[in-house]
């Protein structure tokens, strides 16, 4: 399958930034003034006031969501106006609903091109946070999200270039969703692109066969990109593995800037495997994960 929509035809004029006002949530803020900065893009601030359990109250009590929505007010009013966001143009907004619901309401309303996530923790918790919040995001909203987990730093100053973009697929049509982006920006940047497969583990595989899976699998990756990079910028890796910890562990050996990949429409509730690759490298890479919807 070729790819034939053009990276320049993707345009990024809105940007969605979600915050709890958590350091871990806002530890993603630099890289959401990055590419608003980058696009001349207007960057709106999200918070979602989530629903209180309904109970029946012995005596009158003050209404606990309420309560919620006017200290989100305030901690949003005290948000915009660091100093970091006075040189973009910027608009807050506070929604009552659960996190993904307002986010999919606001990326509709607001015609927003690119989300951009911070995630929470380690370990198990971190897990179910993912799970449960990023991936419900990233597998229904129809722009791309952009997720900052827990193992990114913070650029002390903000990128001049993404000088390495790591582009990982399983040549699924939804993953290829994601070629543009990984195009777009790699031509902008002029970066070095690794284009890569990881394939399972072939068992009992004789080692003549295994080799020619590694050469089928670098030849179709040379195709789906076609003539849309210089040679002398892009590299092609297959290799035999467990998809989400060696696209992680490639992605940091090569000090990423970027790793890009589609993901497949749906709820992650609905699916046998919700602990999925694209959670595992959310919460282990080492560098921002942009991730490309694909399907309806």
């Amino acid at each position: 399958m070729l790819i034939t929509e053009r990276p320049s035809l993707i345009a990024i004029q809105n940007v969605l930034f979600a915050t709890d006002f958590s350091m871990a949530s806002n530890a993603a803020l630099p890289f959401a003034l990055e590419f608003a900065s980058r696009y001349n893009a207007t960057l709106f601030l999200a918070h979602a006031v989530p629903p209180m359990p309904a109970v029946v109250p012995v005596e009158p009590v003050p209404d606990q969501t309420e309560l919620l929505r006017r200290g989100a007010e305030r901690e949003m009013e005290k948000f915009v106006n660091l100093a970091e966001l006075k040189d973009v143009p910027h608009q807050s907004i506070v929604m009552d609903g659960e996190v993904w619901d307002v986010i999919r309401q606001i990326v509709a309303d607001r015609r927003i091109d690119l989300v951009v996530l911070g995630t929470h923790g380690r370990g198990v918790l971190h897990k179910l946070i993912v799970g449960s919040v990023a991936e419900e995001i990233y597998r229904t909203v129809k722009c791309p999200v952009l997720t900052i987990g827990p193992e990114v730093i913070a650029p002390a100053i903000p990128r001049q270039k993404m000088w390495r973009i790591v582009f990982a697929t399983d040549f699924s049509e939804g993953s290829l969703h994601a070629l543009p982006y990984a195009l777009m920006f790699a031509k902008e940047n002029r970066s070095k692109v690794t284009f890569l497969h990881v394939i399972g583990h072939p068992g009992t595989l004789p080692a003549d066969t295994g080799d020619e899976l590694v050469k089928e699998s670098i030849a179709r990756m040379k195709e789906i990109v076609g003539e849309g990079l210089d040679s002398e910028s892009v590299e092609f890796v297959a290799e035999y593995g467990s998809p989400g910890p060696d696209i992680v562990r490639k992605a940091s050996e090569l000090e990423a800037d970027l790793l890009v990949m589609g993901v497949h429409a749906g709820h992650h509730a609905s699916s046998h495997l919700p602990w999925t690759v694209a959670s595992h490298v959310l919460a282990h890479a080492r560098c921002p994960v942009l991730t490309v919807r694909g399907g309806q």
